[in-house]
Order: structure tokens, then sequence, then C-alpha cells
């Protein structure tokens, strides 16, 4: 609790947050859906990491199951991620 304290009264809190409605909004849209699940994963990643290694949670935590449901959209969209994963990229 006492590291959630500190956070809060950083500016960090306010990115975090600006940065969780931007990508909702882009993937809600669906306009650009891909740039707001990569927006989104480290908030996500962030999330279900803080449930379950600082809070310890007995059932699955919220974050663990918004990380499950990005992983399914990644999925979802994941032939607009090839270039992303190719092994081999080099600069134009």
């Amino acid at each position: 609790m006492d590291f959630m304290t500190v956070l809060t009264t950083t500016p960090y809190m306010d990115v975090v947050k600006v940065l969780e409605v931007l990508g909702g909004i882009l993937l809600l849209s669906g306009r650009m859906a891909p740039l707001g699940l990569i927006i989104l994963v480290p908030v996500t990643v962030n999330i279900a990491l803080w449930d379950a290694l600082l809070v310890k949670y007995g059932t699955p935590p919220l974050g663990t199951v918004f990380l499950v449901l990005e992983v399914f959209l990644l999925w979802a969209y994941r032939r607009h991620f090839v270039g992303i994963l190719s092994t081999n990229a080099r600069v134009a």
C-alpha cells in the first residue's frame, strides 16, 4: 500500500490513465485497434503483475482476466503484427 501511495502522489498514474483511455478509445472505435492494443499491452501486463506478485489474490485477479482477453485480441489481429515479428528486419 505504501508503494501505491507513492505512485499516486506523482504524475505517473496520470500518464497511465491517459494511456488506458487512449488505448481503449482506439480499440473500441476499431479505427486503429492494433495501435490501441500496443498501447494497452504494457499497462495490462503491469496490472496483472501487480495483482499476481504484490496483491496475491486467491482467485484470478481482474488484471489476469484483462490480460487473457488482450492476448485473445492480439491473436485476432495477428496479421497486423506480422512485420513486428520478423526475424531478419532491416532498415529500409
